[in-house]
């Protein structure tokens, strides 16, 4: 059975992250879901690095990274993406995928992200939100009908611990972030939730 890290080791040499990362790589995260069940990253790292991830039973987390001049990594932003359980299972695509945005997609849900670190605002589809201070940005309903639904923002302490992409223990210390992460959450599918009750504890070392 290959492993994520194998799988994205493969994928990085076929198409190098200097050119457009993870794009059109449409089964990319169910496919390592479904050979390892270990829930993997997809980035596109430019200056500052954006990173993807499933988190938890309800939310997707993408983040937004950049190196200081000591070599650590500091946090711009967070975005965390809730729908109902297990609704990132779908096929889908991270990156540019066709478009100018930053786009984090499953099945039929599409969500696109631009940052602008000048003017400490984001575009969340379209929709200009301001930060003011704040680098976490909490979207809620994102498969809803109606589409994802803005709830508010706060802010965290920024320094990552490690590297750039080990932000999993940062945000399980947060006791409102892990709220948010809804972990007990389950679908109701049995062999789904083995998966989704350890989630939390894998990604966020919290349950």
């Amino acid at each position: 059975m290959i492993s994520a890290v194998s799988y994205l080791r493969a994928a990085r040499r076929r198409c190098p992250w200097s050119m457009i990362t993870m794009t059109r790589m449409p089964f990319l995260i169910w496919a390592i879901v479904a050979a390892s069940a270990v829930y993997s990253q997809a980035a596109h790292v430019e200056n500052k690095g954006v990173m993807t991830q499933v988190m938890s039973p309800t939310v997707v987390a993408s983040w937004y990274v950049q190196q200081e001049t000591d070599g650590s990594n500091r946090l711009l932003l967070l975005v965390l993406w809730r729908g109902t359980p297990a609704w990132w299972r779908q096929p889908g695509c991270i990156g540019s995928c066709g478009t100018t945005d930053y786009t984090v997609q499953y099945g039929p849900v599409q969500l696109s992200l631009r940052y602008d670190s000048a003017r400490a605002s984001v575009t969340v589809n379209g929709r200009d939100i301001a930060l003011r201070g704040d680098n976490v940005l909490y979207m809620d309903s994102v498969d809803a009908p109606g589409g994802a639904r803005f709830l508010r923002t706060s802010h965290i302490e920024p320094h990552i611990p490690g590297a750039g992409g080990q932000i999993g223990t940062m945000l399980g210390n947060s006791h409102e972030i892990l709220d948010y992460m809804q972990c007990g959450a389950r679908s109701g599918i049995a062999t789904l939730d083995a998966t989704l009750a350890t989630m939390c504890m894998t990604n966020l070392g919290r349950q």
